[in-house]
């Protein structure tokens, strides 16, 4: 059974910066591998507030953003299709560290199209309101993102189980089956 990880909103403006041409996290969405920068503070999260209590995960522009917890719960899990980033986050009065960007490297074709219910722009996938996915495409990956549908994320059922018992907090997960992306509007 697969599940789609997404984050609990944080209700603060945050912006992802990262040197990049594409911008907005565009290039986190692809599934494929990223240039890693020479400086650590190439890659930042500004918050437009004072500091808060950070999740252990969150996103900015669509990249998740992790701390230790989540990098262990992926370990203990086996996935090891991601590219980890250190990240400053900055806030108004302080800036953190601890937190790093992940880039899930792969994306599947495994949305079953006669089977869900989603709307289109031009031939991509724009909204999706009932998915079905065909986990038979899926060559039992731990953790991906859809090939029509980049922005969310699949993780497997180990992997729930890790955050589950390590009590990762900023996340939802849903089961993939019947998900509907109505949360995100």
């Amino acid at each position: 059974m697969y599940y789609v990880l997404q984050s609990q909103s944080l209700r603060k403006v945050r912006h992802l910066n990262f040197p990049s041409g594409d911008g907005w996290g565009i290039d986190f969405l692809k599934g494929l591998l990223i240039e890693i920068p020479q400086n650590s503070h190439d890659i930042s999260v500004n918050f437009e507030c004072d500091s808060i209590d950070l999740p252990d995960y969150f996103e900015a522009d669509g990249a998740p953003i992790v701390n230790e917890s989540v990098l262990k719960a992926l370990q203990i899990a086996g996935v090891d299709n991601y590219q980890q980033l250190p990240l400053i986050i900055n806030f108004n009065d302080r800036s953190v560290t601890g937190y790093s960007l992940i880039n899930v490297i792969g994306r599947i074709n495994c949305m079953n199209k006669e089977l869900s219910d989603f709307s289109t722009w031009g031939k991509s996938v724009a909204r999706i309101f009932n998915l079905k996915l065909d986990e038979s495409k899926t060559g039992g990956a731990l953790m991906f993102r859809e090939h029509n549908y980049h922005d969310i994320i699949f993780i497997c059922e180990q992997l729930k189980i890790a955050f589950d018992d390590m009590k990762i907090t900023g996340c939802e997960i849903i089961p993939a089956d019947g998900w509907s992306d109505s949360s995100r509007f």
